[in-house]
């Protein structure tokens, strides 16, 4: 009988053994990306800003470029939370880390931008990812 140390490094073989193998491995149906948006000069929070996640192609920016879940308005701390759905995307590309623009437009109608790496994960979780704009 495996110990639970045990048990989890054979699933963790199992999976690459898989992977390597070609298998098809089964992402997480939904993962959230929150997080606090700053304003990179002054350190505070930008409030009341729309934030927009998307996914970068081969072309950037270009028309392989696609929206990540629905647009989130920042609260009164500069809190956002994004729900992204795994099917948006090519099941090839979630196997690689994905480049993500993060665009803020500010109550003022500026947009900033930033960028940031993530991998989408096995199971349901959440990226944290706090934005400088």
């Amino acid at each position: 009988m495996l110990d639970s140390e045990g048990a989890m490094r054979t699933k963790l073989i199992g999976l690459v053994a898989a992977t390597l193998a070609g298998a098809q491995v089964t992402f997480a149906d939904t993962i959230f990306v929150e997080g606090h948006t700053f304003d990179k000069n002054t350190g505070l929070p930008v409030r009341a800003a729309i934030v927009v996640l998307s996914f970068l192609g081969p072309s950037d920016p270009g028309p392989g470029e696609v929206i990540l879940g629905k647009p989130a308005i920042t609260d009164g701390s500069g809190f956002y939370s994004i729900q992204i759905n795994t099917d948006q995307l090519d099941p090839n590309l979630l196997q690689a880390p994905l480049d993500i623009r993060a665009t803020c437009q500010t109550p003022e109608g500026e947009k900033r931008t930033d960028r940031f790496t993530a991998r989408v994960v096995l199971r349901p979780g959440t990226i944290r990812r706090d934005l400088y704009i």
